[in-house]
């Protein structure tokens, strides 16, 4: 810690930093010198079809409303919603355990959202080893455009390449809850929102990607530590090409409005100017374990030793 103890946290010593260190605590209570993993096997998911699909950007409010509704086959499939800047909105991800790309196709075909049409088929296709999928969702796969040549080589090799390039990006992700008191969003609203996301909310950027993640099933799971977002079941994503920071602000800004009413939280990826934000950020940030998070970092970082912007903030007169 920031006095230069050992500290051992686990199940039966220091739990409170366990739950702190597992949830949202991490990188600001300490270093981690050793720790022990629970390792699955990925024999279960080396059997899997990926797959790309595209509508009109006209479509994607009745899509994006539909896509709210489907479990994703309690997840058996993983589809992700995408609308890069003047390239209409597409899904893709993949089919966990499928033996074929006709079964995979009859699974989606079980969604409303997936028939609407027109519909466009951009890539459908088995893999044998779960690094294929992962290469496919990365760089050398175009970013799910298609399959890595050589996803080991496409995964050993990413490393670090892509810490640096957040200077000068508007990324912005807003967790959202939207069965909540505001009631579901409408497919209108969507196209609304998408019609922005198609032209980058007018700010000028070489390129932006807005996404809709499913927050759904396994992750949502209770467990026993202090991640704060689990009441969500969606992570939305805006991120542009470096742009200034007026545009910046303003886009931020403009997205915020249309997702407010089903807004839980925000997960910081990158610091969030603090202007630009719907709230203060630490009750964005950790909402309802803020508390417990800025007890554990008075005990163990009260002057920040362990520094980075935006931290967990320590209570007045915690640094002595």
């Amino acid at each position: 810690d920031e006095f230069g103890q050992l500290v051992i946290a686990n199940t039966t010593h220091n739990t409170e930093l366990l739950r702190g260190s597992c949830g949202g605590g991490g990188g600001v209570l300490g270093i981690v010198t050793q720790f022990k993993l629970k390792t699955h096997s990925c024999a279960p998911f080396d059997t899997a079809v990926i797959f790309r699909y595209r509508w009109n950007i006209e479509n994607a409010g009745e899509v994006i409303k539909k896509w709210f509704d489907y479990n994703h086959d309690a997840g058996n499939v993983w589809a992700r919603l995408e609308i890069n800047k003047g390239q209409g909105l597409v899904a893709y991800g993949m089919c966990w355990g499928s033996p074929s790309t006709s079964e995979c196709q009859g699974r989606l075909e079980q969604a409303d959202f997936f028939n609407v049409q027109p519909r466009f088929t951009d890539l459908l296709e088995t893999t044998s080893d779960v690094r294929e999928v992962q290469g496919f969702l990365g760089p050398d796969g175009n970013w799910a455009r298609n399959k890595a040549p050589n996803p080991v080589a496409s995964l050993t090799g990413r490393r670090y390449d892509e810490a640096g390039l957040g200077n000068g990006r508007l990324y912005q992700s807003t967790m959202l809850k939207v069965d909540g008191a505001a009631g579901a969003p409408t497919a209108e609203m969507w196209q609304s929102y998408a019609n922005r996301c198609e032209v980058a909310f007018d700010t000028g950027a070489a390129w932006s990607v807005c996404q809709w993640n499913p927050f759904v099933n396994k992750v949502k799971q209770e467990q026993d530590n202090y991640f704060p977002h689990r009441d969500a079941n969606t992570i939305t994503e805006l991120i542009t090409a470096p742009i200034s920071d007026g545009a910046r602000a303003s886009a931020r800004a403009e997205a915020h409005d249309f997702l407010n009413p089903w807004n839980t939280g925000v997960y910081s990826n990158y610091p969030e100017p603090p202007n630009e934000l719907p709230g203060p950020y630490p009750e964005l940030y950790w909402g309802k374990f803020l508390p417990q998070l800025t007890a554990l970092k008075d005990e163990y970082n009260p002057c920040d030793f362990f520094e980075k912007p935006q931290t967990i903030p320590s209570s007045p007169g915690a640094c002595q």
